[in-house]
């Protein structure tokens, strides 16, 4: 699932992880994140987002039951009637497949190979002990297992499911990877 970088869906912590991505994950999905300042790659996002808000927000209704009521009929029109053109003039309901996929309704945590990782459930405190160290991963995290991929040297990688969290240094701690940031005009 793709999404931007804002809650609920992401934060600047550790792995850009949230609750909400964290059960996502647990779900099954994989999460993924556009880079911070770059909403073009989410464009039929950003996109729908555009034609939502000149459609039923800009003004808004004068009452929640009008509001609830225009976005209703908002819907119907955006799924059921109105071509698009991105989907060679046919409606979105027209090109909908349902998921083969059945989910059992249970949040399930990341399985890990312990072949090649080591596995490290996070405390109260949001952090594991390694070595007899303990090391900060996140607050987000708390009671939640990470893997820590074994390499022959230290750092090692630390992963939550399919999310690289970082590099475990013994001496500085958990190093974030660094994100690619537009800067400000």
């Amino acid at each position: 699932m793709r999404s931007d970088n804002g809650p609920p869906f992401g934060c600047v912590g550790v792995g850009r992880l949230t609750r909400l991505s964290i059960n996502l994950i647990k779900a099954g999905l994989i999460t993924e994140w556009i880079r911070p300042g770059h909403p073009e790659e989410n464009g039929r996002h950003e996109r729908f987002h555009l034609t939502l808000k000149q459609e039923v927000a800009n003004p808004p209704q004068a009452t929640s039951e009008l509001q609830i009521q225009s976005m209703s009929q908002f819907h119907e029109e955006y799924n059921f009637e109105r071509p698009h053109e991105a989907l060679g003039m046919r409606t979105p309901r027209s090109c909908y497949l349902s998921s083969t996929r059945i989910w059992n309704g249970i949040l399930g945590s990341p399985e890990y190979d312990t072949k090649a990782m080591e596995v490290r459930k996070v405390g109260q405190s949001g952090c594991i002990w390694v070595k007899g160290q303990e090391h900060y991963i996140g607050q987000t995290l708390t009671g939640e297992y990470v893997g820590l991929k074994i390499n022959q040297d230290d750092p090692r990688e630390v992963h939550y499911g399919p999310v690289y969290l970082g590099k475990l240094n013994a001496k500085k701690g958990l190093e974030k990877p660094k994100m690619k940031v537009r800067r400000q005009r």
